[in-house]
């Protein structure tokens, strides 16, 4: 996976717009309360938002190891798509 990532250019960043923020703000909100998240944890919900929600926006979908929130978020947002993986 590593080589995967490192292969990957620079310029494939995407930057969230006003809309995206706007969405997110709710959606970390609903997070975080779904999952009883504490004030120091509510930040780390507003960027899995952040980033569900660009890729959402570009047709994208996920990588990540965090099943836990991101499968929350495939639940709020349908259209919305992830890939786990597991480090071994």
């Amino acid at each position: 996976m590593a080589a995967v990532v490192r292969k990957w250019p620079q310029n494939r960043v995407l930057t969230p717009d006003r809309e995206i923020w706007r969405e997110a703000a709710i959606l970390s909100g609903i997070l975080a309360r779904l999952q009883h998240a504490r004030a120091e944890e509510r930040g780390r919900t507003m960027n899995d938002a952040l980033i569900f929600l660009s890729a959402v926006k570009q047709g994208c979908a996920v990588l990540s190891r965090n099943l836990r929130d991101f499968d929350l978020l495939m639940q709020l947002v349908p259209e919305g798509r992830a890939v786990f993986y597991r480090m071994h």
